[in-house]
């Protein structure tokens, strides 16, 4: 694919007010203008499926998390704590990505940094604890008799 964001100008033909700009300045400044609206709606459409791919993983499987804690909040026979770190990896997560969003959109905030860092190395704290539960308990897993304990 090639880069067709060059712009290309062209004197205009039609009548203009003395007072104001010159036509072919503003018609360079019309035709930049436009060329760049164009390059961005281009890039924009070219990147709208890995934006909605990176949004449904981003966001879904956090969305998930969370929900699918709370649904099982209290039914866990294994180990009650499964869903509490469902809940708190989804949120954090959730937070993690608006942190590195915000971070991204307004470029000045450097503490937005020191917090995603605490945050990746808390999820990471967080994520091995959380397996350290899961994996404990994979040999006392009832698939047939769900509430036997």
């Amino acid at each position: 694919m090639e880069n067709d964001c060059e712009a290309k100008v062209t004197p205009s033909t039609q009548p203009y007010d003395t007072l104001s700009e010159s036509p072919s300045t503003k018609t360079k400044a019309n035709l930049q203008n436009t060329e760049a609206i164009v390059c961005n709606a281009r890039t924009i459409l070219y990147a709208c499926p890995f934006v909605l791919l990176a949004l449904l993983i981003f966001l879904g499987i956090p969305l998930l998390q969370i929900i699918i804690g709370i649904l099982y909040k209290n039914e866990c026979p294994v180990n009650p704590l499964i869903p509490v770190y469902l809940v708190f990896t989804g949120v954090a997560a959730l937070t993690l990505l608006s942190t590195v969003i915000l971070g991204v959109t307004v470029k000045k905030l450097s503490f937005l940094l020191y917090l995603s860092i605490l945050l990746t190395l808390l999820m990471f704290g967080w994520f091995i604890t959380g397996n350290v539960w899961i994996f404990k308990s994979q040999g006392k897993v009832q698939f047939y008799y769900p509430n036997q304990r």
